[in-house]
């Protein structure tokens, strides 16, 4: 029987996706983190480095249609919004941008402004609640966040490198 790489690093991120998901919606919580990072957003981010924009929109919908099932959000924004920003990250990596951890980091942090400008426009929130949810929700996340994008950089290079070390594999 003849392995497809392809279909096992897919299967791979898909269940690094799940897993993810899981953590920053059920586990962290439940051990009591007052904030909890985008992690979700950091993988993504990961992930479109290292895929084609195709496949990286089909992961960042995928992240985002777990995150929009625990999220109080209409259904569907932040589907949509992940598939636009790894599509996006992933054009960026590919024609702008090189493939680097300071890349990544970069783009991270623009998708976790954008992610809080989002969940921000969304809230019942006013105007004038604007600085106190930016110090006191948005930047301990934004931090948390870029925390964890490496250990997701590498995870996801080393399964893209595992997978894809034969020659004659393109991604």
């Amino acid at each position: 029987m003849k392995h497809n790489p392809r279909l096992i690093k897919s299967i791979l991120l898909v269940l690094l996706v799940a897993l993810t998901a899981l953590a920053q919606h059920a586990f962290l919580p439940a051990a009591g983190a007052a904030h909890t990072a985008y992690l979700l957003l950091s993988l993504t981010t990961a992930i479109a480095m290292r895929e084609r924009e195709t496949r990286a929109a089909v992961f960042g919908l995928l992240a985002g249609a777990l995150w929009d099932i625990a999220s109080p959000l209409p259904d569907g924004v932040l589907a949509l919004f992940f598939l636009v920003f790894a599509c996006g990250a992933s054009l960026l990596a590919h024609f702008v941008f090189r493939q680097s951890l300071l890349s990544a980091a970069v783009l991270c942090g623009g998708g976790c402004a954008l992610l809080a400008l989002l969940l921000f426009a969304f809230s019942r929130a006013g105007i004038a609640a604007f600085f106190p949810l930016l110090f006191g929700s948005f930047l301990p996340c934004l931090l948390l966040t870029a925390i964890s994008l490496p250990v997701f950089y590498f995870a996801v290079r080393a399964i893209d490198r595992k997978w894809f070390a034969a020659p004659g594999n393109q991604t």
